[in-house]
């Protein structure tokens, strides 16, 4: 979901107000939450609780999409293995990287399955599990 439309839900602004950062987006580029804090429309607070709504709204479209694709296609499928590796990512971004490790790990088994150790996706799913680990790993040592 774009960040304008889940601060509107959330009536942290307006259409109009989301719609004056965005034409100053496209004049100088940079991110449209930036802009509405720089133009004091909301608070960075409100930017960051946003943005954390934004995330957690990512991970249930990625989990919705997981239980489809296993539904439709199984849980040994190129497809599944996809949706895994979405959620994983989708997790590692909500900061919920010990719940992506799980799912990372299974979109690489399913991508070593399918095509290999080389291929760009199994490297890629490799890369996410390894990181998602060492993050989780520090956070568990605190």
């Amino acid at each position: 979901m774009l960040l304008g439309k889940v601060l509107i839900d959330l009536g942290y602004v307006t259409p109009v107000q989301v719609d004056a950062a965005l034409a100053v987006q496209r004049q100088r580029g940079g991110h449209l939450g930036t802009h509405l804090v720089a133009m004091g429309v909301i608070t960075p607070d409100l930017l960051f609780a946003a943005l954390q709504s934004q995330r957690e709204t990512a991970v249930v479209d990625c989990e919705n999409l997981l239980e489809r694709s296993e539904s439709e296609h199984g849980l040994v499928h190129q497809n599944t293995s996809v949706a895994h590796y979405d959620l994983a990512r989708a997790l590692f971004e909500a900061g919920r990287t010990a719940d992506a490790v799980s799912h990372a790990k299974a979109a690489f088994d399913g991508f070593v399955a399918s095509a290999g150790h080389y291929d760009d996706r199994s490297r890629g799913a490799a890369r996410l599990v390894s990181k998602a680990r060492a993050i989780a790993k520090t956070k568990k040592a605190r």
